[in-house]
């Protein structure tokens, strides 16, 4: 597996997904229209991931770290899913370390629509998030929240 380079398994009926191992090469994961629940998984092992929709799932939680090394990403979308606010908040703390580390534009973030299991309004980031998401796109990041 390590010479593959796209991997397409959205619009299926998964309900879970292994955590990555070493995909090396890596550049486009699309697992969006599925019904996968549990945690975002790490993609500490794809440092050359560009491109990764894991929209409208139930994706309900989020390990920091899992996004903060992907230095070649130009999008993520994670709208759709059960993100409670305290994954929101380490997703935007991962990528604005990844920003500040590797300040680049012409990156495009999806989190709107996520909705907290049990919760009946949709999860914004936090206060400090917000300040960090509104430098990210003054630094050329695209970033939709609602």
């Amino acid at each position: 597996l390590s010479s593959l380079y796209y991997l397409y398994l959205y619009n299926n009926n998964f309900d879970s997904i292994v955590e990555f191992g070493s995909l090396p090469n890596l550049q486009r994961l699309y697992v969006h229209q599925n019904n996968i629940q549990g945690k975002i998984p790490d993609f500490t092992n794809c440092p050359r991931l560009q491109y990764l929709a894991l929209f409208r799932n139930k994706f309900n939680s989020y390990d920091v770290g899992s996004f903060k090394e992907l230095y070649n990403i130009k999008y993520i979308d994670v709208s759709n899913n059960n993100l409670p606010q305290s994954s929101i908040n380490k997703i935007v703390d991962d990528l604005y370390e990844n920003w500040t580390s590797y300040k680049r534009g012409g990156v495009s973030i999806n989190l709107r629509n996520n909705t907290a299991i049990g919760a009946s309004i949709k999860t914004l980031p936090g206060d400090d998030q917000l300040d960090k998401i509104y430098e990210m796109r003054s630094g050329g990041w695209s970033i939709t929240i609602d």
